[in-house]
């Protein structure tokens, strides 16, 4: 079989094969039984990857978004290719499938998966977090710039990435990574630490010959100039799967390295020890809050008390507690034992949370992270009224509730964050009476929209289930700006009702965590340090 079939087979799975290739690689497969029962197995592989390890498909409401600055070099992919990448491998079964005999083999058919939608287009995929005497080829990033899909190339120095699902890249001296989504990069050429923790599960690093994957693990990799790759395993262990040739599944364990040519052949030696990749250097203040606030509902003793703020705050900065609010007869506000000490739980009926906090405004950056538990099945006239600030003005509400799933095909009872005109919707439905930690992300800047939210459950990143494009920008001043509320939605209205479930270690901060930072609140109630 020719390379340049490998290479289209490749580029097709990957959604990268343009008019023409997709015609010539059509005509190959009906020819070459070879080249048919190879696309098969790539087919299986990818799939299988894009399935099992990948974040869940879901439907979308697409609307065009405000334009967003990412300094980064993007891909040369047409927006046409975006259903092709999606849809290729069941195009190309039905094509192939019409010069079949009548009574076609089960197992050929089925050897084809089902196109997998792919995963909601973002603004950024990810962040540098640290940094250390970089010198760049491509555009100069610093530790806290976005990163969005396409290339980062490093000619000095180390550059940590901090993917949004979790998954780290240590890149260190001359290199090249090609960043695709939240869960998937490809390391073009040289040297790097890869960082897949438990939460990051479904993450994929490619070399031009190999995919790792296997969260839990740490692993060096190296891509040399002919393309060939040598993988050594740090902590845990590490699938490789073989993009060409015959190079099969399997399964690395530390002090066994491999490696492996351009075209999927396994060498033998290996030309690299553990201790030559790349050592994660310090973490700078970038990335650390200035103050932050904190509600841990322990100080409440009776149903009319207030609950005292505890944060850190700057000089001057006054605290904020959060004052019981009954507007009717049956409403009651009390304590219940939580995630860490006590909890406040709300009835639903007219109680909530008052503060004078104004809330954090504009398209500043801000993250809002806290434990919650809601019943099951709970109606929707309960659904809008976790948290919010601001004004009903498009793109100036800052408002967080679960979905009803009314306005948009995503999923009934994930999280859910409104900016008036805007939303961005998760996949995790907490309808479940049981405790979840929930972390909300806004990344912030010019032009910042619905697009830079982030949602994360349980400590691990949310596929979006339904996304309407809003350019964000929170009042908070003005008369018809209201300051921050917990347990009450923005609009007032008949039908929707003050929030029914508990909350526990409420925390707003004028910064966008990282995940690691959401993972040290999730498991043991750790703040960041303040610069």
């Amino acid at each position: 079989m020719k390379r340049e079939t490998l290479e289209r087979i490749d580029a097709c799975l990957e959604g990268t094969l343009d008019e023409a290739g997709f015609a010539e690689l059509q005509r190959e497969l009906r020819e070459s039984p070879e080249a048919l029962d190879h696309y098969c197995r790539q087919a299986e592989v990818h799939g299988r990857l894009e399935w099992e390890l990948g974040e869940p498909a879901q439907a979308l409401i697409r609307e065009k978004a405000p334009e967003t600055r990412i300094r980064t070099r993007s891909f040369s992919r047409p927006r046409w290719l975006v259903p092709l990448a999606s849809a290729a491998a069941l195009t190309l079964a039905v094509l192939i499938g019409r010069h079949l005999p009548d009574g076609p083999d089960p197992e050929v058919v089925r050897s084809v998966p089902d196109p997998v939608p792919g995963p909601v287009e973002a603004d950024s995929v990810g962040r540098i977090t640290r940094s250390l005497g970089a010198k760049w080829v491509s555009q100069p990033l610093d530790a806290g710039d976005p990163v969005g899909p396409g290339s980062l190339e490093l000619a000095g120095g180390s550059v940590e990435i901090t993917f949004d699902c979790g998954a780290t890249v240590l890149l260190e001296g001359r290199s090249s990574l090609a960043l695709g989504t939240a869960t998937r990069a490809r390391l073009e050429n040289g040297k790097a630490t890869v960082g897949i923790p438990p939460e990051a599960r479904g993450f994929v690093l490619e070399t031009p010959s190999t995919l790792l994957s296997e969260h839990d693990s740490r692993f060096g990799v190296v891509v040399e100039s002919d393309g060939s790759a040598e993988v050594h395993v740090l902590e845990g262990r590490v699938e490789l799967n073989g993009k060409w040739g015959d190079l099969s599944s399997l399964m690395l364990a530390k002090n066994k390295p491999v490696r492996v040519n351009r075209e999927g052949i396994l060498l033998a030696g290996e030309k690299y020890r553990p201790e030559q990749f790349p050592v994660r250097p310090p973490a700078g203040p970038e990335l650390l809050p200035e103050w932050f606030l904190h509600w841990s509902f322990d100080s409440a003793a009776t149903t009319r008390d207030t609950f005292r703020e505890s944060g850190v705050r700057q000089p001057g900065m006054p605290s904020v507690p959060a004052e019981v609010r009954l507007t009717g007869e049956k409403g009651s506000v009390g304590l219940i034992p939580g995630r860490f000490g006590s909890a406040v739980q709300f009835n639903g009926e007219d109680a909530f949370l008052a503060t004078a906090f104004p809330g954090i405004a504009g398209n500043t950056p801000r993250s809002l992270a806290f434990w919650i538990r809601l019943p099951a099945n709970c109606p929707e006239v309960f659904a809008y009224s976790i948290l919010s600030w601001g004004t009903s003005k498009a793109g100036s509400k800052w408002q967080v509730g679960w979905n009803t799933a009314y306005d948009n095909p995503g999923t009934r009872g994930a999280i859910r964050t409104e900016v008036q005109g805007g939303y961005r919707i998760g996949s995790t439905n907490l309808l479940d009476g049981r405790w979840h930690h929930v972390a909300i992300v806004f990344l912030g800047g010019p032009g910042s929209g619905t697009g830079n939210i982030r949602h994360y459950v349980d400590g691990s990143l949310e596929s979006t289930t339904a996304l309407k494009p809003q350019a964000i920008a929170t009042e908070v001043a003005g008369p018809k700006a209201l300051p921050l509320s917990i347990g009450r939605r923005i609009e007032s209205g008949a039908y929707y009702k003050t929030f029914k479930g508990e909350l526990d270690e409420l925390y707003i901060l004028p910064t966008a965590l990282t995940p690691e930072q959401i993972k040290a609140l999730f498991h043991a109630n750790r703040p960041p340090a303040t610069r």
